[in-house]
């Protein structure tokens, strides 16, 4: 793997040609407001570059089949069908799982192949992960993926190229640009609303609030279990009612006792040198995440991401 940062002129700042995101912006979409319920398919130990590799030479414990089927369970009693973004490296894990994702009517999507960043790596790099992942999972899962979501939300401003290689591959629509702007991601003069880009690709941003002349993630993952839920509920209520919203979250954000085997692999040595911030963000208030997710579910929930992509 080729780590670069753009600094050497390896990733141009902006697209192949110098845009900025808005020239790559051909139309804003006009799509049912949701919500839309997605999961980033991931273990905790994914964070980790290697972090697969970590988890079969420790023997780590997973969590992952058990905590799709608390999620899978949630969703059948409310009503709700969700786009499932699948790590690909750990698919042939959660083969009964996804028959049971297809089998209920959500969508499988890709999350890459390996948990890289697309700020962490090459072009040509990151086009073999995103066509490895899409055959990994189509293979296993038994249906056709139509959308992506990069790890971390890495397409921003110094790697816009990623855009044109996730249509190049195959996929119709992209879930990761965010638009605020922070110390891991953002693209802050995105669109709020889906839009189709000049290279056919639909861009389905994730939510945020402006208020006070402050951006606010709203989506969900370490938001909703950072903020106190009030405080989630009143940003919601701030939002312009005509914008989709779109809430993610992972399985390992929450902690079951009756599984026993977070604590165990959050605290094994090989994740120790994992960045403090990032393991504050990981690690944060978890017990909250599930219950505080389930009231964000509703009887109109029940559309996957792909229902905004243009016929």
């Amino acid at each position: 793997m080729t780590v670069v940062n753009g600094s050497d002129g390896t990733i141009p700042a902006m697209g192949e040609g110098g845009e900025s995101y808005a020239a790559l912006v051909d139309h804003e979409l006009d799509t049912p407001r949701g919500p839309y319920i997605t999961v980033d398919v991931e273990d905790y130990f994914h964070d980790i570059p290697g972090g697969e590799g970590i988890f079969a030479q420790e023997g780590l414990t997973s969590n992952l089949q058990a905590a799709l089927e608390q999620l899978l369970d949630l969703f059948a009693e409310h009503g709700t069908l969700a786009t499932f973004f699948v790590l690909a490296c750990a698919a042939h894990r959660i083969r009964p799982q996804l028959e049971r994702i297809n089998g209920e009517g959500h969508e499988i999507a890709s999350h890459g192949f390996g948990h890289i960043p697309a700020t962490w790596i090459s072009r040509e790099e990151f086009r073999e992960d995103l066509t490895r992942a899409k055959g990994t999972i189509e293979d296993i899962g038994g249906t056709r993926v139509s959308g992506y979501r990069a790890p971390r939300f890495s397409v921003t401003e110094q790697n816009l190229w990623a855009l044109d290689e996730i249509r190049a591959t195959g996929h119709l629509y992209d879930s990761s640009v965010c638009p605020v702007k922070n110390f891991a991601y953002g693209i802050p003069t995105a669109p709020e609303r889906p839009h189709l880009l000049t290279n056919g690709l639909t861009e389905i941003p994730l939510s945020r609030v402006r208020m006070l002349g402050y951006r606010f993630m709203v989506s969900g993952g370490f938001y909703l279990r950072a903020y106190p839920f009030w405080f989630t509920r009143f940003l919601l209520s701030r939002r312009e009612r005509s914008l989709p919203l779109v809430h993610y979250i992972h399985p390992w954000e929450w902690e079951d006792r009756k599984l026993n085997a977070w604590q165990v692999g959050v605290d094994h040595p090989a994740l120790e040198w994992k960045p403090r911030r990032m393991r504050f963000i990981n690690t944060y208030n978890r017990r909250a995440a599930l219950d505080r997710f389930s009231r964000l579910l509703g009887e109109d929930a029940n559309a996957p991401l792909r229902s905004m992509v243009p016929s």
